[in-house]
């Protein structure tokens, strides 16, 4: 059997037994080594592999799809390929790589699954944009988590208005009978590109004329603290997975059904009284929390 490969010079060949299967092991220069299976002495390629340690070619090969993933995947994070970019499609990714269209697909579709890279019906494959991370080691706004991971904040408000609010709400916020709330609707962005859906709540009592601003060019945080003298000293929080429809849906670009990451914080100054309500859904496709855990102490 002649096997010849492109840019790559014969060196030899030997056949090699590994976990109870024959293998007849190709020797190419720089490394570089093609295994072919032997089945009823018939040969069928299944592996090439790539900076292959010569001395020990009894070692696992690395199948093709995944050489050419982590061939992408190093584009992505060297900056060759930058976000919103468009990879080749499967068949020029067969041609440049000499491989089948089967083996490319597996390589990308791999990428797609773990978020590298994203499709788009009738347009291609194109590379996603890193996931934003939030930290609960601290309690900060949307517009100050963004600017300190690097993203442009921005955000689209849907909705604003005095109301009186639902039993949860009235309960979270200690609110009197007949008290009122401000009711801030919103997108919250990054780049841009929608990364959330919040529902604020604020006693009016405690911040009259609060509908004067536009909490889409002011921050909320940063507007409480300046015009009210009030700042959230800590919050409590729980999350859990749920599927959107609807408004929040669209307002988020995802499919109907699509899972989310769902929120409900509680704020409270200083004085242990609590100031604000948000419930928020965040895309999980775009949004990452992080928490740092310690070891329990010992009493």
């Amino acid at each position: 059997m002649i096997i010849q490969r492109q840019n790559q010079a014969y060196r030899g060949s030997s056949i090699i037994t590994f976990r109870k299967k024959r293998y007849f092991f190709v020797h190419f220069g720089g490394g570089v080594a093609l295994m072919v299976e032997i089945l009823y002495n018939t040969c069928m390629v299944v592996y090439t592999t790539g900076g292959i340690d010569m001395a020990h070619p009894e070692r696992p090969p690395v199948p093709i799809y995944y050489q050419i993933k982590q061939d992408i995947l190093e584009k992505i994070l060297s900056g060759e390929l930058n976000p919103e970019d468009k990879i080749p499609s499967e068949e020029k990714l067969a041609q440049q790589y000499s491989i089948s269209r089967m083996t490319a697909r597996h390589a990308v579709t791999e990428l797609v699954n773990d978020g590298h890279l994203y499709r788009v019906h009738g347009k291609g494959t194109f590379v996603s944009r890193p996931r934003v991370e939030k930290s609960f080691a601290y309690l900060t706004g949307f517009a100050t988590d963004m600017v300190n991971k690097g993203y442009r904040p921005s955000s689209k408000v849907l909705h604003m208005a005095r109301i009186r609010p639902d039993r949860e709400v009235a309960g979270a916020l200690h609110m009197k009978p007949r008290e009122e709330v401000y009711e801030i609707v919103r997108i919250r962005m990054a780049n841009e590109k929608p990364l959330a859906y919040q529902k604020t709540y604020l006693p009016v009592r405690l911040f009259p004329d609060l509908d004067r601003f536009d909490f889409a060019q002011n921050s909320l945080y940063q507007t409480l603290a300046d015009e009210y003298g009030t700042e959230p000293e800590y919050a409590q929080q729980r999350m859990d997975g749920r599927n959107v429809r609807g408004e929040i849906a669209r307002s988020l670009g995802v499919k109907e059904g699509a899972a989310v990451l769902f929120a409900e914080r509680v704020a409270f100054m200083d004085n242990g009284k609590p100031m604000e309500i948000v419930y928020s859904w965040y895309r999980g496709d775009k949004f990452v929390f992080e928490v740092t855990l310690y070891k329990e102490q010992k009493r």
